[in-house]
């Protein structure tokens, strides 16, 4: 064989190799920084007793939210000279009312039927692997057991934060962003991008599986209708709805 075709075959895999590693950094590096926040955070959040939701939602505004920000506005200052969100999200195809009222519902219903029947799956993995986490670590939703002023902030708090702040950042980082620079890997972008996005959940990985499962569908939106405000409005709902479930079982 040829000694420059061999040389190029191995520049193209190496070049492929180091994409997908700077990939996955990408994806977990935010995800142990926001756990490293949980953990430091849930000692004096605790101490004041408030549900570990509130801690989680602090660990995202103060780091999530700015370091995934700020690895936009770093690569669009590096590739286009200026800091841009906007410029650096290639998904941005409007699409009919109808298409949205057709989507968002079946992408609903499919992810809250694969979480609801994989809580046994969760629960599974939780107590074979990760029994050794400290009891203030186990990340719950459940407001059962606090004050109804705690609650009622708590569930405030848990709604701007987890149910609309978080979701849009997550989306604009992970579907908007990251994903378009995965096209290179054909239709199997989508599952990478929700196994990646599931790992990248430090605090609750235990729903890796369940999580993975729920999200390809929801990928693949994103990855064929080159479109995130279908997906945001999607992520939007799922956590407020996972809120108020947690607010209804207390009645």
């Amino acid at each position: 064989m040829n000694k420059t075709k061999v040389d190029t075959k191995e520049k193209v895999k190496v070049s492929k190799i180091k994409k997908i590693i700077k990939l996955i950094a990408l994806f977990l590096v935010p995800g142990v920084l926001v756990a490293i926040a949980y953990a430091f955070l849930a000692s004096p959040i605790l101490k004041i007793e408030f549900p570990s939701i509130v801690i989680l939602g602090l660990a995202a505004l103060t780091v999530l939210v700015p370091v995934e920000m700020g690895i936009i506005l770093f690569q669009s200052k590096r590739e286009l000279g200026v800091f841009s969100i906007k410029k650096m999200i290639t998904y941005q195809n409007s699409l009919p009312i109808k298409k949205y009222l057709l989507i968002v519902p079946i992408i609903l219903f499919w992810s809250i039927i694969v979480m609801v029947l994989g809580k046994g799956v969760n629960e599974f993995i939780k107590d074979s692997f990760f029994s050794w986490l400290p009891d203030w670590y186990i990340f719950s939703a459940d407001y059962s057991g606090y004050g109804i002023s705690k609650i009622v902030m708590a569930f405030v708090f848990a709604f701007l934060v987890g149910g609309i702040i978080l979701p849009i950042v997550e989306e604009i980082y992970f579907r908007g962003y990251l994903l378009p620079r995965m096209e290179w890997m054909g239709k199997f972008a989508p599952v990478l991008n929700a196994f990646l996005f599931a790992l990248y959940h430090f605090w609750t990985p235990w729903q890796i599986i369940t999580r993975t499962v729920a999200l390809i569908p929801f990928c693949y939106v994103a990855y064929k209708t080159k479109n995130i405000k279908v997906v945001i409005i999607i992520h939007c709902l799922l956590n407020i709805m996972g809120d108020a479930v947690g607010i209804l079982l207390l009645m």
